[in-house]
């Protein structure tokens, strides 16, 4: 967990201080998560924002604003989208309408650290993102999230 937010956390810092000589004074974006701040799968947001703003001091800020008590859960993506905000921790599911095949980051057994050094399942959801105007930076959570089905699953066809 430790490594893929380093990881999401170097990338983030990269992209965003390209725009930096042309903002001048620092920039601020404003980001909004599926969760309340004070919920406790939210935990890791903390650190990802107080990492971000103290290694980009001056030049950058997140404002994390809050969660579905200041945008609706399933309304954040179109938010993202018309620029309302700039940041969202959104699950894939909740923006399906928009790109179904998202969904798909969910199911894969690796953490997108390791998808990263593949490719791949990364590169695929990074460019598809960005048909609806998004940027994937990565995920910060995997576990206590499961799949579960109603009957035993033999076959394809199942």
């Amino acid at each position: 967990m430790k490594r893929i937010l380093i990881v999401a956390l170097a990338v983030s810092i990269v992209a965003l201080s390209l725009w930096a000589p042309a903002w001048g004074a620092e920039r601020q974006l404003k980001a909004v998560s599926f969760l309340p701040k004070n919920h406790q799968l939210c935990a890791m947001i903390h650190v990802w924002v107080k990492r971000v703003n103290e290694a980009c001091k001056g030049d950058l800020k997140i404002n994390w604003v809050g969660g579905p008590e200041v945008i609706p859960p399933f309304e954040q993506a179109g938010a993202l989208q018309k620029n309302v905000v700039q940041v969202a921790f959104i699950p894939a599911a909740y923006y399906r309408p928009l790109l179904p095949e998202a969904d798909a980051i969910s199911l894969s057994k690796y953490d997108f650290a390791e998808e990263r050094k593949t490719g791949g399942l990364w590169d695929f959801m990074v460019e598809r993102h960005k048909t609806i105007g998004m940027m994937l930076l990565g995920t910060w959570l995997y576990d206590p999230f499961y799949l579960y089905v109603n009957r035993p699953i033999e076959h394809l066809n199942d």
